[in-house]
């Protein structure tokens, strides 16, 4: 069987660590603005809260509290 080529795109899903890096705050503060519902709403993926990179992006774009310039 042929391996798979990994293509240099973004991933589809996001952890919490790299979605609080990719919207410029900490990992509290991300958690803290998860639990008020201030973000988009995450996909459950094996017991695990994802988000697509691309909500975040358009989350901030329209956000007060959204990602840092």
């Amino acid at each position: 069987m042929a391996k798979k080529k990994r293509s240099a795109q973004a991933p589809a899903l996001i952890g919490r660590v790299q979605a609080a890096d990719l919207c410029g705050v900490s990992l509290r503060v991300f958690n803290d603005m998860a639990a008020k519902g201030l973000l988009p709403k995450p996909i459950m993926r094996g017991g695990q809260l994802l988000w697509r990179p691309s909500d975040l992006k358009a989350w901030a774009e329209t956000s007060s509290t959204g990602m840092k310039p």
